[in-house]
């Protein structure tokens, strides 16, 4: 299981370079004692595709909002650019997030089976916008001097950074109190007796797989787009993946022991979630700002 806490650690939760979340960093100190894990007194069954609600979302910065900050910075750093005299400077001369970065990832989504048997996997859908945006390229490189003007202590990504992420920092990273969670749920035991249950069953329709997460990557279809139907072999394999969660009720059982490990991290955390919350929505006003 090791290897694929590694895996899921970077799916839809990285924050792209370009919209780094400054966040205060923790003094140096002993690492507090494993904490038991959080009780549970009953685990929910999900029947639809639709989010969880969990307790972080009221302090979390959306997906969309991601995207306003990430694209905020590239418009501020243009202006700064043409506005210091290199007028030659173009959008997407330096761009460091995609419209992939903006996706949620719920690591263990409910997975419907008459719909995985009839259509496969579910293929991620991208915000259209976001698409154009980021097809968009430059019709040269980026000279030195350009290079030099952009980067740096006083350059003009620096200079874009500063004009919205005013307040300078959080106190708390909340994506990353969720990351947290998320792993935490994925490690415990309650989750992973769902999980050889599920494999057990595909096991017994002929499957091999290890964890719910790897029958879609399955390279033969994980690059499918939407507008390509699924072949016969993705749609049995999906059929048995989703009546296996279903019977194991995979889904069901991480989401609840998601939500008790933010509930418990947001209990640590409150007294400063509050005020974060605050600097995130100042963020995001001056995005808007700037993108207006």
């Amino acid at each position: 299981m090791a290897a694929l806490f590694l895996l899921v650690a970077g799916c839809g939760e990285e924050i792209p370079p370009q919209t780094g979340i400054p966040v205060a960093q923790a003094s140096d100190g002993p690492a507090p004692p494993a904490a038991e894990p959080p009780p549970v007194a009953e685990f929910r069954t999900l029947t639809g595709s639709d989010p969880v609600p969990m307790p972080f979302d009221p302090y979390v910065i959306p997906m969309d909002g991601m995207a306003e900050l990430a694209l905020a910075v590239e418009q501020a750093a243009y202006d700064c650019m043409h506005e210091r005299g290199r007028t030659g400077w173009e959008k997407g001369m330096i761009r460091n997030w995609s419209p992939h970065d903006f996706n949620e990832s719920p690591f263990y989504p409910y997975l419907d089976p008459a719909r995985a048997a009839e259509k496969g996997y579910p293929r991620t859908s991208l915000d259209p916008e976001l698409v154009e945006k980021a097809s968009v390229r430059p019709s040269r490189a980026a000279t030195a001097d350009e290079l030099a003007a952009y980067n740096g202590p006083d350059g003009c990504h620096e200079s874009a950074r500063k004009r919205i992420y005013d307040p300078p920092q959080l106190d708390v990273d909340v994506r990353a109190l969720i990351t947290d969670a998320k792993l935490s749920a994925a490690r415990d035991t309650r989750f992973i007796q769902a999980v050889e249950s599920w494999r057990i069953c595909m096991g017994r329709r002929g499957f091999a797989y290890q964890d719910p997460r790897l029958p879609a990557m399955n390279p033969a279809w994980e690059s499918r787009t939407e507008d390509q139907p699924a072949g016969k072999e993705e749609r049995r394999t999906a059929r048995a993946d989703a009546e296996c969660q279903a019977a194991s009720n995979v889904a069901g059982v991480y989401a609840t022991l998601r939500a008790a490990y933010e509930r418990r991290s947001l209990d640590a955390n409150r007294d400063r979630l509050g005020p974060s919350r605050e600097v995130t929505r100042r963020w995001l006003a001056n995005a808007h700002a700037i993108l207006s």
